[in-house]
């Protein structure tokens, strides 16, 4: 009896001892084949040995694919990267754990090769991980991204602010000094007058002569206070038109009158009402100075002389109103940037004609508070016409 339970208990003895290292074995492989990351152990040759789950399933291959081979050609004819080798001779001359993001076409893939040493500390091989951090990359694209925006959305906030208070400025400045030149020009007419009429005593024909060329440079100066004074009315919303009923034949007739000084020997300026009083409703003094801005604007660039023409016409409730010259002429590209507050076309041709550039925005400003318009066509060497569109009341 004895024997026989010695017997059993010696057949299963070993089993039992058998048992134990192959159930430690089955839960280590449970363990590694767990693990979310693919790896792979590397003998001390640097062969594949050992791998878990889910680095098959990250290169697609079978375990016969790939055991007793290096890692370098496995990783790069299965996910295309290139730059595993550079890592492996370090780990052998280091000794110490190396880690590179590599990238293959659209994804990114983190490898870490870590050095592993027996019971007695000698190098026994090495430990390979592979990790696709494509969703990480992307999700720290995106931060970084989203970084760079909240500066750039920074810069532009400080930038805009900063040409705000640039425009504030200027509004400010173009008040102040219209409002400071009016009085010293209003003190100047008042003298020129008194000189011309022989007031202040009997001119001499030499001072006739710059008596006249002192009253045109007055006239430029009101003309330059006014528009500096429109502006700021403009920018800060106190334009107020003092609308009438009114015939545009009458506008164009005191727009001649205004512009006739700046008529030079070498222009003809033609005028074509039409014979049919044109209603509309509007500002008489805005409305003067839209016109006189266009007549001005082309007889300033016709420098050589020429015809300029302006033609009133109406029809379907439209009535237009245009001045056409033969003069330097812009590209149509450049068109837009004359109806700009300071705009300019400044080259070899132009830089001497005089302007500050605020004619023709405010044109175009006034008219749209009437709801019209002011268009332009024009080509180098070839003039100009400016045409201003406005509702008839009649």
């Amino acid at each position: 009896m004895g024997d026989r339970d010695d017997a059993q208990s010696g057949r299963q003895r070993p089993e039992a001892a058998s048992s134990g290292p192959e159930e430690a074995a089955r839960q280590w492989q449970t363990t590694f084949d767990a693990i979310g990351d693919g790896i792979c152990l590397l003998d001390g040759e640097g062969r594949i040995v050992r791998l878990n789950r889910a680095l098959l399933e990250l290169l697609g291959l079978v375990p016969g694919e790939i055991l007793g081979r290096p890692p370098a050609p496995v990783l790069n004819e299965a996910l295309g990267l290139l730059d595993v080798p550079g890592l492996l001779p370090a780990i052998e001359a280091s000794r110490r754990r190396h880690s590179a993001d590599l990238q293959s076409d659209e994804r990114w893939y983190r490898v870490t090769v870590d050095p592993a040493d027996d019971e007695l500390g000698r190098p026994a091989g090495a430990v390979l991980i592979v990790s696709d951090i494509t969703e990480r990359k992307r999700l720290e694209e995106q931060g970084r991204l989203a970084e760079r925006r909240e500066v750039e959305a920074g810069q532009l906030r400080d930038h805009i602010r900063r040409m705000t208070e640039l425009e504030r400025l200027k509004t400010d400045f173009l008040n102040l000094a219209s409002h400071e030149l009016r009085g010293p020009l209003a003190v100047l007419r008042g003298y020129l007058t008194m000189l011309e009429d022989g007031s202040l005593g009997e001119p001499s024909s030499a001072m006739r002569a710059a008596l006249g060329v002192m009253r045109g440079k007055v006239r430029e100066m009101n003309v330059l206070v006014n528009q500096m004074l429109e502006t700021a009315r403009l920018e800060d919303s106190r334009l107020v038109l003092h609308l009438e009923d009114l015939d545009l034949r009458e506008v164009l007739a005191d727009a001649r009158r205004a512009v006739e000084a700046q008529v030079g020997p070498g222009h003809r300026l033609q005028f074509r009402p039409g014979s049919r009083p044109v209603p509309v409703k509007g500002d008489r003094a805005r409305l003067v100075t839209i016109v006189a801005s266009l007549l001005d604007n082309a007889l300033k660039y016709s420098p050589e002389g020429g015809r300029v023409t302006c033609t009133l016409r109406a029809r379907d409730r439209l009535a237009r109103i245009s001045v056409a010259d033969h003069g330097l002429g812009i590209p149509a590209s450049e068109v837009p940037r004359l109806f700009t507050r300071f705009g300019r076309l400044l080259n070899a041709e132009t830089r001497g004609i005089p302007g500050t550039g605020l004619g023709l925005y405010l044109a175009r400003e006034m008219a749209r508070r009437h709801g019209g318009e002011v268009r332009a066509r024009s080509a180098p060497g070839r003039g100009s016409t400016f045409s201003v569109e406005l509702p008839t009341s009649g």
